[in-house]
């Protein structure tokens, strides 16, 4: 019975990097179709390639190897958790749907490992989630306190993401922006 089990355990985690493999290769095929990567397309290209290379590595690695530890399905959980949550900033947030990538990847995990590991996994997808979601809202607002900044921004192309402006920012691609005030007497509540 126990080279039965080991067996089984190796079947599961082989099937398991066969996902990440195939993952891989959806978003990098209908990546496009599904309005993957919108946000920042190129660090969506180039976590795609890390990530199959990484997905096929570890794959090509289990194969050889009778012995599989949970250090290695711990860290295999990590870097997906790490690659998908790239991926979700790159798509514009956890509205894109990725995060149920990463439970995917967790709830795997925990059928194919054990102790502790799956607690941490669920540990680090929630930091991770959390930190993408704040890096996209983050990026999605900008205040213009000045003129001159106000410039700059509508010349960049940014005047969308003003969110306030204060008295002094007269640009014509602002006047829908709310006004918050006036220089050094700003009012932070609408902000």
């Amino acid at each position: 019975l126990p080279g039965e089990a080991s067996h089984s355990r190796a079947v599961s985690i082989r099937y398991f990097n066969l996902y990440r493999i195939v993952v891989a290769s959806a978003f990098a095929i209908f990546g496009g179709v599904f309005s993957f990567g919108q946000k920042a397309p190129e660090i969506f290209l180039v976590t795609i390639i890390a990530y199959w290379v990484m997905a096929f590595a570890f794959f090509l690695l289990h194969a050889g190897s009778p012995h599989y530890g949970e250090r290695s399905l711990g860290l295999q959980t990590a870097l997906d958790i790490v690659m998908l949550s790239v991926f979700m900033y790159a798509s514009g947030g956890f509205r894109s749907g990725v995060p149920f990538l990463m439970m995917t990847s967790i709830a795997g995990a925990g059928l194919i490992g054990h102790g502790r590991m799956v607690l941490g996994a669920a540990s680090l997808a929630t930091l991770a989630v959390l930190l993408a979601s704040a890096l996209c809202q983050a990026s999605e607002r900008i205040v213009v306190l000045t003129s001159d900044v106000a410039d700059i921004v509508v010349a960049l192309g940014a005047a969308p993401q003003v969110v306030g402006r204060d008295r002094s920012s007269r640009h014509p691609a602002l006047a829908h922006v709310r006004e918050i005030g006036f220089a050094r007497s700003l009012n932070a509540e609408p902000i």
